[in-house]
């Protein structure tokens, strides 16, 4: 699919950010001099649709990237055991898959899932997000309390973040250059008889 030049531009920018949080200069690297410089894209242009501030920039980066991992997914109503198995192993391949395109942002949730400021809270309430709406599915199909549902959501969602990282660092020592879908099936079904 090709992208708008205002998509273009879009992309240009968050992926600007995504580079300059996974070098040295972290956070205290991202401003907009910075940003332009690595997108080709033009301050003005950035403070107009991106943010103003470094905050608004990294928000606005934040929601992106984690809403087309996250919450882009289509979670289909299920009502039986079999279908609630089937959509967890597909949807944690499908994820795994996105990851490896997002590879700059799984680091960045690990890094960021825990600290103050926005980023850390747009980590956290995405991620309860997509959570939440799992959990619903596992409550109605299993039939045990709210609070057991989410945490099996979050422990889903925290093993597919987590494998999503080794694979992605493991991925960095290979010689052929990604993991392919036989990894990801051999490593599911370990984590199954680990579950």
């Amino acid at each position: 699919m090709k992208l708008s030049a205002k998509e273009f531009k879009y992309h240009s920018v968050y992926s600007a950010v995504l580079e300059i949080l996974n070098s040295r200069r972290g956070l205290a690297g991202v401003n907009h001099s910075a940003l332009s410089r690595g997108s080709g894209v033009s301050r003005p242009w950035i403070y107009k649709y991106v943010g103003k501030t470094k905050e608004e920039v990294i928000q606005r980066t934040a929601e992106h990237y984690i809403d087309e991992l996250f919450c882009r997914r289509k979670l289909p109503v299920i009502n039986e055991l079999g279908e609630l198995k089937r959509f967890i192993r597909e949807d944690s391949i499908s994820f795994l898959k996105e990851a490896q395109n997002h590879h700059q942002l799984i680091p960045l949730i690990f890094i960021y899932f825990e600290s103050a400021g926005p980023v850390g809270d747009i980590v956290r309430s995405v991620f309860k997000q997509y959570s939440k709406r799992l959990s619903k599915d596992i409550q109605r199909v299993l039939e045990i309390s709210r609070d057991d549902a989410e945490f099996m959501s979050e422990l889903i969602s925290i093993i597919r973040i987590g494998l999503s990282f080794f694979l992605i660092r493991g991925d960095r020592s290979k010689s052929k250059g990604s993991f392919d879908i036989h990894d990801l099936k051999r490593i599911y079904s370990q984590l199954r008889k680990l579950l």
